[in-house]
This record gives structure tokens, sequence and C-alpha cells, in this order.
């Protein structure tokens, strides 16, 4: 995952990968045997121990089909396996904190450590002893910031960016000295939370039978699943439209399978399957916002990007076929959304090829036409009393259901608070909304961090992680933080200001249970 000044981008993921992540399954070459290979049941079972040190088992038929591959072909295999399981965990990315021995080296008076910063910055000069120690030929800049660092007062074999202003500096400044030997911990515990890793078919079938469900789907798609629609629609052949559904229950999501249709290469009988497929305008203006970048849910006020004037062609053809009145009342649901598609259409340019488009456009923006005004607005009294005729219909329907006579829900969930909507969700692993509480895992300490990576010729970026404490009578007993590094059993690794790759930046707090 990517953090920028633009927000949170997902770093991509290989068709493999997606497949773990969604489905918990391996796509295995064909097995070169009937029965186990001995050669390879050893690096079966020591792939195993690694997987399960990740928090995967592996299923009889993954198991049994490992073992009658050829060797050269299990270590490939066990190795890309390995390498996805690492990525989806985040594993597979440099964790650096500022303190490199954290949590031992980490600074137990967060106030003298910050004084000591200040006092170099204020009065340290080159070519003078320092500051604080008072030593000559100890202080030199470091790369980039340029700050005067005294290689005697701030270790350069624990910190991993500048002591000063805790922005990372080049894995090459001579102030950066080699890691000292960290303590392995060892532990026979098995991870918490295990899944089991099960056989897929073909990489394009599971493809294709995950992509059918993500379409079925009536409610809007999370961001993760949205992710996930974006590469799966990539995967399929677009020669042959054949697996497209006639219908597309959710809206937001036939607007990105209209964008992938309508986008160049142009796949044959394209437009014609857009057109059996868009039913409102809104369908249109929601696939002009997700092809720009924008949110299909339409509630913020979208920036449309430029269309080229083929595209405008076929998106003001896909407009006329809806009668005048419908079209109309669509374009005042999203009045000033539609008044800035305009812009980018250009109707009346097309007026005599498209005269429905043109005169929807014309009546929204109020223009002088000599054909009859359409679409008025129904009176506010009409819409209340239609409103509660409906309202108490379906309440009156509802109370003639039978009542549910048991319901099970796993205790588990008590303190889960579910999100209101889809789209709020986050693109975790395991989203838990706010308000959620969870149970503290078996063990001495508990580590929570974040880790991000800014773009190539992209801004700075500086992340902060902080951590409330309270008492068992929801007294607040402190907060752990880059402002106080060490209190009530709780420990911060130190505020890295920037995360250029590869590094990136990473930060933790260890709560000593």
């Amino acid at each position: 995952m990517v953090f920028t000044a633009r927000g949170v981008h997902r770093l991509p993921v290989t068709p493999g990968q997606l497949m773990l992540r969604r489905r918990a399954a391996v796509c295995l070459p064909l097995a070169d045997r009937v029965e186990a290979n001995p050669d390879a049941v050893p690096g079966v079972a020591l792939l195993e121990a690694d997987l399960l040190d990740r928090g995967w088992l592996l299923s009889a038929a993954v198991r049994d089909t490992l073992t009658r591959i050829d060797v050269v072909d299990l270590v490939g295999v066990g190795s890309q396996l390995l390498a996805d399981c690492d990525a989806l965990l985040g594993a597979d990315r440099s964790h650096v904190p500022l303190f490199r021995d954290f949590p031992a080296s980490a600074p137990g008076d967060t106030l003298a450590f910050f004084v000591d910063r200040i006092l170099t910055v204020w009065f340290q000069f080159p070519d003078l002893p320092c500051v604080l120690c008072e030593r000559a030929g100890t202080v030199a800049p470091v790369n980039p910031c340029g700050h005067l660092v005294c290689s005697a007062c701030f270790d350069g074999a624990d910190f991993s960016a500048c002591p000063i202003c805790h922005r990372r500096i080049a894995l090459d400044d001579p102030f950066l000295l080699p890691d000292r030997q960290r303590p392995r911990r060892d532990s026979d515990e098995l991870p918490g939370r295990l899944r089991v890793l099960h056989l897929g078919g073909s990489l394009l079938g599971d493809a294709a039978e995950e992509l059918a469900g993500l379409l079925a789907r009536t409610a809007a798609l999370s961001p993760a699943d949205t992710d996930a629609l974006a590469q799966l629609l990539d995967m399929q052949p677009r020669d042959d439209l054949g697996w497209v559904p006639a219908h597309l229950p959710g809206r937001a999501t036939k607007a990105r399978l209209l964008a992938w249709l309508l986008a160049d290469p142009r796949p044959p009988g394209a437009l014609d399957l857009a057109a059996s497929l868009v039913d409102t305008a809104t369908d249109v203006l929601r696939l002009l916002v997700v092809r720009s970048g924008g949110d299909a849910s339409l509630i913020a006020r979208p920036r449309l990007a430029a269309v080229s004037r083929p595209l405008r062609r076929d998106l003001l053809a896909l407009l006329d076929r809806i009668p005048l009145a419908q079209l109309v009342e669509d374009f005042r649901r999203h009045r000033r959304a539609w008044i800035g598609a305009g812009e980018r259409l250009h109707p009346g340019e097309y007026a005599g090829r498209y005269p429905t488009a043109a005169l929807a456009f014309a009546v929204l923006r109020g223009s002088d036409l000599r054909a009859h005004p359409a679409g008025e607005r129904l009176p506010g009294p009409l819409v209340a009393g239609a409103v509660k005729v409906l309202e108490g219909e379906a309440l009156r329907r509802a109370a003639t259901l039978p009542d549910v006579q048991r319901a099970v829900v796993d205790t588990g969930l008590d303190t889960l608070i579910v999100p209101f909507a889809e789209r709020t969700a986050s693109r975790s692993l395991v989203t838990l909304a706010r308000g959620s509480a969870v149970s503290v895992p078996v063990g001495r300490h508990l580590r929570l961090f974040c880790h991000w990576m800014e773009n190539d010729g992209g801004p700075r970026v500086d992340l902060d992680l902080s951590v409330a404490l309270y008492d068992e009578s929801w007294t607040h007993v402190g907060t752990c933080a880059f402002t106080s590094l060490t209190i009530a059993g709780a420990v911060h690794s130190g505020d890295l200001t920037s995360a250029p790759a590869p590094l990136g930046a990473s930060e933790f707090v260890d709560l000593d249970i």
C-alpha cells in the first residue's frame, strides 16, 4: 500500500496473489506422476512449515498435488507461494523504524531527546565541536537534509534517519553504520488466525468465477472488491464478450464494467452491449466519473476528465435512446454533475444526430427552446403523500411475515461494529469499523505498526502512529506517540518524517501486556 498526499493507493497484485487473497486458492501445475515423489516429500514438509508460520494450512488436495510434481517445479511453486503470502501480509516490505534497536533503544526521556535536537539545530555550526558533548571532529552534515549530526551523541548503528529531523537519509551516508545483530525471538506458538489453502483450477477459470460473483452483487462494492473487479476485468478476453451478464444489479459495478467495455481498444460489439445495459442517464454519468478516477456513488461532486470525440458520440448515442421525459428527470437528479458532463460531451455539436440528448441538455441549462418543456417536477405535498402510502404498505407487508423462531449469532461478533455500507470499509485484510473491540492475543507483547512508501517523484509524506491508553474506568492514562515515546508500558519506535523507496517508513508501538 502506498500513502500519498492525494490519498491511499494499493500496490498492484499479481493474479496469483489475487486468487490467494479472495479464494484462499493456489493454482498448481499438473502433477507429473500418479503417486507421491519421494524426492519431493521433504520439500513439501519444509514448505508446509513455512506456510504454517505465515498462518496457512495446506489442504489435503494441495499437499497431495505438491508431492506429485517435479522437484524443480516444486522449488519454483513454493518460492512464489511464499512470496505471495508475504505480499498479502506486508512481510515483503522492509520494516526499519527510526531506532533500529527498538524497543531497547527508544529514549526514556522524550523531552530530553527533543531538547538535544533543538540545541543542535540552533547552536551547532560546521567545523566546531559538538554543542552537546564538546568533542571535535565528530560533527558532519547528513544527506539530503544537511543537518549537522554528532556521531558520538547519535549512534549511526541505531538511527535509520536523521536524528534531528527524522527524515530518511541516503543509505550510503557515512553516518549510517551496519545494524547490530538483533537477538532472535524463537516461539513455537502458531499464528492466531489460520486459513486453509485450497487447490484452485485454472487461473483464468477461477478469475472468471470470481468476476461473475462480483458482477452479481446487488450492494455497492467495498474498496478492496472494487480493486479486485478492475484487475479481474483486465484478465478477461476482450475479443469474446459472451461472459458479460445481461443484467447487472449493482449500479456502481455496472459503471465500471461499462467503462471497461468502452475503453480503447474497443472490443467488437461493445457499444451494442453497453446500450443493452444502460437504462438510465445516471448509468452514463457514473461511467464518466469512473473513467475519470472518481467514485461511482456520486456522493461527492465529480471532476470529469476530457472525453475523446469518438467516445462523445457513443455516450450521446446511449443518452439519445432514453425517452426525453426520463432523460430530463435523470439530469435534474444530478444537475451540477450533468452541467459539467455537458461541457465534456458538447451535445449541441451533435444536435442533428442526437436530438433527444441535445434537447435534454438544453432543458437542464434553461436554454430557449422551440420544443415543449419536458419532465416537470411533482409538487411537494403529492410526493409526501405518495411516500406515506408506500411506507405504510411496506410496513403492512412486513407485519404479515412469519416471526423468526431462532437466530444464532457468534458471540465473538458481539463487540464488532458492522460498516453501514461496503464503500465505507477499508482495503485491509481484516476490517474493523470504528467502535469495535477485539480481545488481546495471548503473549507478553502486542506490536502495532504502520508502513507507507512515497511515490517516486511525489511529495514527502509523513504519517504518525499513536495509541491512546485508558484504565478500567475509561480514564485517559496517556497517549504513546512521537511526543511521548515511553508511557505506561507502551514504547514508540520514533517519528519518521519521510518514506522514500526502497525502505519506505515504519512506525511501531509495543505494548507490554
